[in-house]
């Protein structure tokens, strides 16, 4: 499956033109390996050559026959070490056209990608450029992204926010630039010739998502101008939380591996990183392999989820322990603020309302069992949360004086049991939102 989205060019093509700007990319995947330890795939971005075919070390690879111009393989796991890969045009001849040498490390990615003209000849001759690839997972609520320039011809450029911070300075024709961390949010982007404000095309609606690294090729010749937009790594965050009261320590898993151990009662624990996908996350006791309960969990990529044991082993009929998965929202906060919601986890209180310590009005208001409330936008600072039955007076539960930090996101969870022996109490997690455990489970 390529990956890959095409930006229409009639919205950059006319000041394309204008300017005698025009990039070109495309990508193959890389080839399997008996012993894969390393990625690679490989990218066809001659804007006048038929398809090609892919082979590795001399050996022919179906699944990479009839890459096209502008296409976006998956990666292919190779072995690491030293190998050849080889590009040929079948529909003209079965000799190889470009060759190059990769040498991996395990644990490599790189992207080889087939640049030039046929029609152009030495002015700009077909070669295969390679780029080592950043897929380790980008810092929480950010995405990752470079732009790589490969048109013929085409002044060098800058990639910039429309009317704003330049992304990416300087890029001339065969370069990729470095990459940076941008906010996952949606940009308005423009390029502009280098080194001056004179905008050459405007980019609009390019959405990044949290947890994936991005790749930007500008294709096709200088009358028919493309962006392809490669998303070339996208994980899913992963964290638990311990609400069952009267529940023993437990180990967790993940299919067949063990991502936390030893979680105990009201213990939130970091992040893993997983590939997108369809899990099974199981609960043991701490060094068994038996699951005591198991979920199947749908793990969209691009997107972070908590994961809360809830319940209790007492009221099993009214009660019983289940696994509930909550998506989190860690994008960035406003300078000067904190985000901060609550999930209630008794399960035999009634509908709470959650509020600040001598104000009126509920920061969150009837709030039923297994619910999570949206986030809340506060001040950076010291506050106390008390939680209050629907209609009632006394709080029934409060924090004590938290501190919560500029830029950090909170969730506060109401845990215990209204008839105890385990009192209801508001957890605020977590101190830390920076650090996650790389757990990475990936297809070979």
């Amino acid at each position: 499956m390529k990956r890959s989205n095409l930006i229409p060019a009639a919205v950059i093509l006319s000041i394309f033109i204008l300017a005698g700007f025009l990039l070109g990319l495309t990508t193959t995947a890389p080839v399997a390996s008996a012993t894969p330890s390393a990625h690679v795939r490989v990218v066809h971005a001659v804007s006048d050559a038929p398809s090609v075919d892919i082979r590795v070390d001399g050996a022919t690879v179906p699944a990479l026959a009839g890459i096209a111009f502008k296409d976006v393989s998956e990666y292919t796991p190779v072995a690491a070490g030293t190998f050849t890969v080889t590009l040929i045009v079948p529909s003209i001849s079965l000799h190889p056209l470009l060759t190059t040498t990769l040498t991996l490390a395990e644990g490599d990615d790189a992207t080889v990608i087939a640049l030039g003209t046929v029609a152009q000849g030495d002015d700009y001759p077909l070669s295969l450029l390679t780029a080592p690839d950043n897929n380790e997972i980008p810092p929480l609520g950010m995405a990752r992204a470079r732009f790589f320039h490969l048109v013929p011809g085409a002044p060098a450029v800058d990639i910039a926010i429309q009317g704003g911070q330049v992304l990416f300075r300087g890029v001339s024709y065969g370069q990729a630039t470095p990459y940076v961390e941008i906010a996952a949010v949606t940009y308005e982007l423009e390029l502009r010739l280098a080194g001056t404000s004179f905008v050459l095309a405007q980019i609009p609606g390019i959405t990044a998502a949290p947890n994936t690294i991005y790749s930007f090729f500008a294709v096709g010749t200088i009358t028919a101008p493309d962006i392809v937009q490669s998303v070339d790594q996208q994980y899913v965050r992963l964290r638990t939380f311990h609400g069952v009261s009267d529940g023993p320590p437990v180990d967790i898993w993940l299919d067949d591996s063990r991502a936390f151990a030893t979680v105990a009662y009201k213990e939130l624990t970091d992040y893993v990183a997983v590939m997108s996908g369809t899990y099974t996350l199981g609960l043991t006791l701490p060094n068994l392999s038996q699951p005591i309960l198991a979920e199947t969990l749908v793990l969209t990529g691009g997107m972070d989820f908590t994961v809360a044991a809830a319940g209790t082993l007492t009221v099993t009929d009214a009660h019983p322990v289940t696994l509930i998965a909550y998506l989190d929202d860690n994008r960035p906060p406003t300078d000067g603020e904190t985000h901060l919601r609550f999930i209630h986890l008794v399960p035999d209180a009634p509908p709470l309302n959650v509020s600040v310590t001598g104000v009126v009005t509920p920061l969150f208001s009837g709030v039923s069992y297994r619910q999570a409330t949206g986030y809340a936008a506060l001040n950076a600072g010291a506050y106390d949360l008390e939680a209050y039955e629907v209609g009632g007076t006394a709080p029934i539960a409060s924090s004590g004086e938290q501190i919560l930090e500029d830029g950090l996101i909170y969730t506060a969870f109401g845990v215990g049991l209204a008839a105890g022996p385990a009192p209801i109490e508001i957890v605020l997690g977590p101190t830390d939102f920076t650090v996650y455990l790389p757990l990475v489970l990936r297809g070979p």
